[in-house]
């Protein structure tokens, strides 16, 4: 479980390097986004 939650961790935060916003770029803490990201992704797959 470890192992997965440290690979999950990683992708996040290349997901957020990459298309992180130049306006506000500290509005949101990185991990605000990878909770939002990880809701979004549970809620599709649950529908």
């Amino acid at each position: 479980m470890k192992m997965i939650g440290k690979r999950a961790d990683t992708f996040l935060q290349n997901l957020i390097k990459e298309n992180r916003s130049g306006k506000q770029p500290e509005y949101y803490s990185n991990h605000m986004i990878k909770g939002l990201i990880q809701a979004m992704l549970l809620a599709g797959t649950d529908t």
